[in-house]
């Protein structure tokens, strides 16, 4: 057995030309089963044949930008050190398409081989480390069964088939970003996943099915963003990143964890299917990011019922004119409503705010532009209304029986999108003992 350390430049550089190692085997009776560092890195080859060879060390063919074939031993099975075949753009053909015994698909092997075709196997492969196919936009399937983490390997856009451990516990950064094609898995159900890092699957469009994931916590930015899965159950996530989910319009059915803290900045905006979503506000839920629910309808009438909960930001519940079916109650001490519109379309909706703490902020437009009935409720923080009025005839009018409520003593409040009177108003409370029946009509 042999190891092929230096291949002698015996032609013009300017040359292309094929080296095949087996009539050699055959007339010497030896075998070449190892190809050293860089072997083939700086030689201009189109084709090299090695049928023997099932061991190379690192930076093979590193930039050769020439070589078409590669062929090795069907027992080839170790690659030590990285980037073997990094940017061997005009690489088109490999063997063996099934690669058994390797454990580690190392980094940058196969990075930017951007005419490598056919369908790749790595039966043993636990881990795909960084980039290691990146790029590769002509591989149409991949097959991973023991595989328990896969890093970038962004840029598959002609993968249509992913065959994948069902026990895998890490897709990692942009995974498989841009796999625009990728349609076919052989499952969505991981129980062992316990993360799903950003643009993980980023614009793989027509990747679908019902997702169940019952052991992940976190979903990164951009994670699913135009996809097009049906469901998303995952009880124990408490992390949703930005633009998670965004523009999946098939959505229509997600499951997170009472534990979650924050829903990121237009993680569920767009969907416009999603009419399921459990726990509606989990109770330890903190701040719900701007446009987190933009353009959702939900069919149920929601409660916000979370004791923690101090931020809804601009637009994170803003909808279509029918966002609410029924009234609102709000059982959480939010100190920030965000602007543009937070509930659209209440049309005279009833919201009941249940809270001890002084709503610090109320953006201009926050409840939408037509009129609703806010009343605040078993909050001994929001006292003094009817001093407070008195002083204030610009903003507040006195108390009055409205003609809309008839027999309901109210406080009355102009509140256009232009108008932020709201904030300032209710940061100068004082701290009376409220007026039975007080409620506030935001016109």
């Amino acid at each position: 057995n042999l190891k092929l350390t230096k291949i002698q430049k015996l032609l013009d550089s300017s040359v292309a030309a094929d080296f095949d190692l087996t009539q050699f085997e055959l007339d010497t009776g030896k075998r070449v089963v190892e190809l050293d560092t860089g072997v083939l890195r700086y030689i201009p080859l189109t084709s090299f044949i090695g049928p023997s060879v099932t061991k190379i060390n690192q930076h093979l063919a590193y930039e050769n930008n020439i070589i078409t074939n590669i062929e090795f031993s069907a027992d080839f099975s170790e690659m030590t050190g990285q980037t073997n075949f990094r940017f061997c753009k005009k690489l088109k053909r490999f063997f063996p398409m099934t690669i058994k015994g390797l454990r580690v698909l190392p980094k940058e092997t196969f990075l930017n081989c951007e005419s490598l075709e056919g369908e790749f196997s790595f039966p043993d492969v636990t881990n795909v480390v960084e980039k290691a196919l990146q790029g590769c936009s002509k591989i149409t399937k991949l097959s991973l069964p023991k595989v328990r983490r896969i890093d970038n390997c962004s840029g598959m856009t002609s993968l249509t088939t992913l065959e994948i451990n069902p026990d895998i516990e890490e897709f990692a950064s942009q995974a498989f970003r841009g796999a625009t094609n990728l349609k076919d898995m052989n499952t969505t159900c991981f129980p062992q996943l316990t993360n799903i890092a950003y643009y993980a699957f980023f614009e793989a469009k027509k990747n679908c099915g019902d997702w169940e994931c019952p052991n992940l916590t976190n979903v990164g930015d951009m994670a699913f963003r135009q996809n097009n899965i049906s469901s998303f159950k995952a009880p124990k996530l408490v992390n949703v990143g930005k633009d998670s989910f965004s523009n999946c319009t098939n959505l229509n059915d997600v499951e997170i964890s009472e534990d979650a803290r924050i829903i990121n900045d237009n993680a569920f905006s767009g969907c416009s299917a999603l009419t399921s979503f459990t726990p509606y506000f989990p109770k330890n839920l903190e701040i719900l990011g701007t446009g987190a629910f933009r353009d959702v309808k939900i069919s149920t009438p929601p409660q916000i019922i979370s004791p923690y909960l101090e931020t809804l930001s601009a637009n994170c519940l803003r909808g279509p004119d029918s966002r609410f079916t029924g009234p609102l109650d709000i059982y959480s001490p939010i100190t920030v409503y965000g602007s543009c519109a937070l509930f659209t379309a209440i049309n005279g909706q009833v919201i009941n705010i249940y809270s001890r703490e002084v709503p610090q902020t109320i953006a201009s437009g926050a409840f939408g532009t037509k009129r609703c009935r806010i009343n605040i409720k078993k909050s001994a923080a929001l006292a003094g209304w009817a001093k407070l009025c008195e002083g204030n005839e610009s903003k507040l009018e006195s108390y009055k029986n409205n003609s809309d409520y008839p027999g309901e003593k109210t406080i009355g409040l102009l509140y256009t999108p232009s108008s932020a009177g709201c904030s300032e108003t209710w940061h100068y409370v004082v701290d009376d003992t409220p007026p039975s029946g007080t409620s506030l009509v935001i016109m």
